[in-house]
C-alpha cells in the first residue's frame, strides 16, 4: 500500500508540472481544457492499474511469473516515462493493456496456486500411460481440470466454491493416476510368470 501512496504522489506532481500552467490571467484563458481533462483521465486510469498491479502482486506473481511481471513493470515505466514527457497520445491505450496484462498475471497466478497439484498429477499420470491405459479416465479428468480452470476465471473471488471444485478435480486426477498404476501393475503381473508351489 505504501508503494502505491508513493506513485500516485509521484505521478499526480509529474502530471501537474508536465501542463504548466502560465500565470498571467491572459495566459490561463488560453490554457488547453482538453490537456488538462486528459490528465485526469491518465491519473484516473493510473489509480486502476495501480490497483490491478497490487492485485497480481497480492497473490504471487511476482514469484510465479516473475519474467512477466518485470515486463509489466517496465511497461508501467514506460508509461510514466511518456506522462513525464507530455506525451499523452498512446498512453491511455497502453495503460487499458498494461491494467488488463496485470489482470492476467493475476489469474494465471490464482490457476497456478489452486491447480498446480492436480495438474502435476495429471502429467505424471500420462507420463506412466494414461493415454494408452485409461483414456476415457483421462478424458474425464482433464474436462473436470477445464471446468474448474474456467470456473476460477469466471468467479475469483468465490473461494469457497472454488476449494470445493480444487478438491473435487484433485480427487478426479489421483483417482486416474490410481487407474494408470493399477493397469500397469496388473499388466505387469499378467506377463509375469506364476511362481512354483
Amino acid at each position: 500500500m505504501k508503494f502505491a501512496n508513493i506513485l500516485k504522489t509521484m505521478l499526480l506532481f509529474m502530471m501537474t508540472a508536465a501542463i504548466s500552467i502560465p500565470a498571467s490571467s491572459y495566459d490561463v484563458e488560453r490554457l488547453d481544457f482538453s490537456r488538462i481533462e486528459l490528465s485526469q483521465i491518465l491519473f484516473a486510469n493510473l489509480d486502476e492499474l495501480i490497483v490491478a498491479r497490487q492485485q497480481a502482486m497480492l497473490v504471487g506473481s511476482f514469484r510465479f511469473f516473475y519474467n512477466d511481471f518485470m515486463s509489466a513493470d517496465k511497461e508501467l515505466k514506460k508509461i510514466i516515462f511518456e506522462i513525464e514527457n507530455n506525451k499523452f497520445d498512446d498512453v491511455i491505450k497502453m495503460q487499458n493493456l498494461l491494467q488488463l496484462k496485470y489482470f492476467g498475471l493475476e489469474l494465471r497466478s490464482l490457476k497456478y496456486i489452486f491447480l498446480k497439484h492436480a495438474s502435476a498429477v495429471i502429467e505424471q499420470a500420462k507420463q506412466e500411460g494414461a493415454i494408452q491405459s485409461a483414456p476415457k479416465a483421462l478424458a474425464i479428468t482433464e474436462k473436470i481440470f477445464r471446468d474448474t480452470e474456467t470456473f476460477i476465471i469466471a468467479s475469483f473471488d468465490d473461494v469457497e466454491n472454488i476449494n470445493m471444485r480444487v478438491d473435487e478435480t484433485e480427487n478426479s486426477a489421483n483417482k486416474l493416476l490410481k487407474i494408470v498404476k493399477d493397469s500397469k501393475a496388473k499388466a505387469i503381473l499378467n506377463n509375469r510368470p506364476l511362481p512354483m508351489p
